[in-house]
C-alpha cells in the first residue's frame, strides 16, 4: 500500500510537472533583440545581443594617418577575418558571430581615408566595412586585445589587406539563460600573468632593422595572436641562422612560453620537452635579466603538473631573482606560492604570506589579486563579512576588477547566500555563471543559482534555473540536485491544492 501510494504522488508530481511545463522542456525565455544604436559625437556603433555589448569605436590619433578602429565587448579567441572588396573602396571585418538580424547602422566620420563605417549583419557573423574615399587603400592590421580587435589602417605603405589566418573560436557562453549586462565597459588594463617571459621581451623595436630582428617581431606578432605553431617555426629559424645575436638570446626565452601554450591540453605528455626548454635557457643565460620570467614559468608548470615542492623551489628562486623584493615577478611568485599553500592546507602560511606581500608591494595590478586571495581564504575560513568588505575594496577601488578577476563575482554570491542575502547571491553567482564559459563545477553554480532564489521566494525563477541545470548538464551534481528541488516543489504543490 506505501509503495503503491508512492506511486501515485510520483505520478501525481509528474502531471503537474508537464502541466506547469518543467518536466517536458526547458521553459524558453523571450530571445532578447539586437538593439544597434550609432552615437555621433562619441563616434561609436554599438549592437547589443544576447546579452553582451559589442562596440566599434573610431579613434583619431596623431600617430596613424588614419583612424584607429577600436573593437570591444568581443570574445577574445573569437574568429576574424580581414579582406577587401576588389571593385570598392571598402575594407571589411568579419567576426564570426551567429545572432539574431538587424538592419546595418551607418556612421559617418570623415577622417583620412575612412568616409563612412557600417555594421552589418550577415548569417553567420557580423560585418564592420569601413568605406573609403578612393581606390588606393591603406594596410589593415589587426591585433588582439582582451576583450576583441584593434585595427589600424596606414596609408604610407599601401596595399590591399591580406586575409588573416582564422584563428578558432572558444566555446560560446550558454545563451539560454538571461545573461546580465555589464553596467560599466570592461577595460583591463592589467598585464597578463601567464606570458612572464613575453612581457619582459617587450623592448623589441630595433631602430636598425636586420634579418633577425625582423623575424623576431613576426614572432612575437605571431604569439600575440596565439599562433603558436608559426611562433615557434620562427624563434626556431633565429636560433638556427643567427645562433649569437641578441634576437637568439630572446627567442630562446621565448621558446619555452610558445611550447607551453601549444601544449596547454597535454603537457603531462610533453613534460621532458617543457622542462628540457625552459633548463637550457637558464643554463645558457643565468645572469640573464629574462632569467626570472624563464624561472617563474618553470614554477607553474611544475605546479600545473601536482609537483608542489618543486614548484615551491623554483617560486623561491624567481622571487629572489631581482634585487627588488617589489617586482611583479617576484609578486606572482608569492601569489602563486600562496596558493599551493593554500592546496595543501597550509591556510595561515598562505594567509601570512598575503599579507607580508600587500605590505612590500606598491604594484596595484598584484595589490588586487592579493586582496583576493585574501578574500578566497577568508570565505573557506568561514569569516563571510570580512571576505565580502575584501571584495567590495576591490570593486570599489576599480569597479572593472567585478570583470577583470571572475572570482570576484563568485565569491561575492557565496558570500551574501551564507549571510541570508539571496537575492543578491543569485545575482552575482549569475553573473559569475554567464562569464566563464568553459569553468567546470558550472553546474553546481547554475544549482546555487536556483537556491537563491528559492530561498529569496522566487519559486519560479527557481524552477527555471533548476530545470536549467538537469537540461544542459545530465549526470552531474548539479543535475542531481536540479532534480531534487524539483520534486520537492512539485511535492509541495500537490501537498497544497490552492496552489495548483
Amino acid at each position: 500500500m506505501i509503495k503503491f501510494k508512492g506511486f501515485i504522488v510520483f505520478g501525481v508530481m509528474v502531471m503537474v510537472m508537464m502541466m506547469d511545463g518543467v518536466l517536458c522542456a526547458a521553459p524558453r525565455p523571450k530571445t532578447p533583440g539586437t538593439d544597434v544604436r550609432v552615437n555621433l559625437e562619441t563616434n561609436t556603433l554599438s549592437v547589443a545581443f544576447q546579452g553582451r555589448v559589442l562596440t566599434v569605436a573610431v579613434l583619431q590619433t596623431a600617430e596613424y594617418d588614419n583612424p584607429v578602429i577600436d573593437i570591444s565587448g568581443w570574445h577574445p579567441d573569437g574568429e576574424y577575418r580581414v579582406a577587401s572588396s576588389e571593385t570598392a573602396p571598402v575594407i571589411f571585418i568579419d567576426l564570426f558571430e551567429t545572432l539574431p538580424g538587424f538592419k546595418t547602422a551607418v556612421l559617418p566620420v570623415d577622417m583620412g581615408w575612412v568616409t563612412h563605417v557600417r555594421l552589418g549583419h550577415h548569417r553567420d557573423r557580423l560585418r564592420i566595412a569601413l568605406d573609403g574615399e578612393n581606390l588606393d587603400l591603406p594596410r589593415a592590421e589587426a591585433v588582439r586585445r582582451n576583450d576583441g580587435l584593434v585595427i589600424t589602417l596606414n596609408t604610407k605603405t599601401p596595399g590591399t589587406p591580406p586575409k588573416m589566418t582564422a584563428i578558432p573560436v572558444i566555446p560560446a557562453i550558454d545563451q539560454a539563460a538571461p545573461v546580465e549586462k555589464d553596467p560599466v565597459r570592461m577595460k583591463t588594463q592589467a598585464r597578463s600573468t601567464s606570458h612572464m617571459i613575453r612581457q619582459s621581451l617587450d623592448d623589441r623595436v630595433d631602430p636598425v632593422t636586420t634579418p633577425d630582428s625582423r623575424l623576431f617581431q613576426d614572432a612575437m606578432v605571431l604569439f600575440d595572436n596565439r599562433q603558436w605553431a608559426m611562433a615557434r617555426n620562427k624563434v626556431q629559424q633565429i636560433i638556427h641562422r643567427y645562433p649569437e645575436t641578441p634576437y637568439a638570446k630572446k627567442a630562446r626565452f621565448l621558446l619555452p612560453d610558445i611550447l607551453q601554450e601549444m601544449y596547454a591540453n597535454d603537457p603531462a605528455a610533453h613534460y621532458r620537452e617543457l622542462t628540457q626548454s625552459f633548463q637550457d635557457v637558464l643554463n645558457r643565460y643565468p645572469e640573464s635579466p629574462y632569467r626570472g620570467g624563464a624561472l617563474l614559468g618553470l614554477a607553474r608548470l611544475h605546479r600545473n603538473m601536482g609537483n608542489h615542492a618543486e614548484a615551491l623551489a623554483y617560486y623561491k628562486l624567481a622571487r629572489n631573482s631581482s634585487p627588488d623584493s617589489d617586482t611583479l615577478i617576484a609578486g606572482l611568485a608569492m601569489l602563486d606560492m600562496a596558493k599551493i599553500y593554500q592546496t595543501t592546507d597550509r591556510m595561515n602560511q598562505a594567509l601570512l604570506l598575503l599579507e607580508n606581500l600587500l605590505e612590500a608591494t606598491d604594484i596595484q595590478e598584484i595589490r588586487d589579486q592579493t586582496l583576493l586571495e585574501i578574500a578566497r581564504i577568508r570565505y573557506e575560513q568561514k569569516f563571510f563579512n570580512e571576505s565580502l568588505n575584501l571584495l567590495n575594496q576591490l570593486v570599489s577601488r576599480d569597479r572593472a576588477n567585478y570583470f577583470r578577476y571572475p572570482d570576484v563575482s563568485l565569491y561575492t554570491g557565496n558570500n551574501y547566500f551564507q549571510l541570508g542575502r539571496y537575492d543578491r547571491a543569485g545575482k552575482h553567482l549569475l553573473h559569475h555563471y554567464n562569464s566563464v564559459p568553459t569553468k567546470r563545477g558550472k553546474d553546481m553554480i547554475l544549482a546555487r543559482v536556483g537556491d537563491a532564489f528559492l530561498q529569496a521566494g522566487r519559486e519560479k525563477d527557481a524552477a527555471r534555473y533548476f530545470q536549467w541545470v538537469v537540461n544542459r548538464y545530465p549526470d552531474t551534481e548539479g543535475a542531481a540536485l536540479g532534480w531534487l528541488r524539483l520534486a520537492e516543489q512539485m511535492e509541495k504543490k500537490s501537498d497544497n491544492p490552492l496552489s495548483m
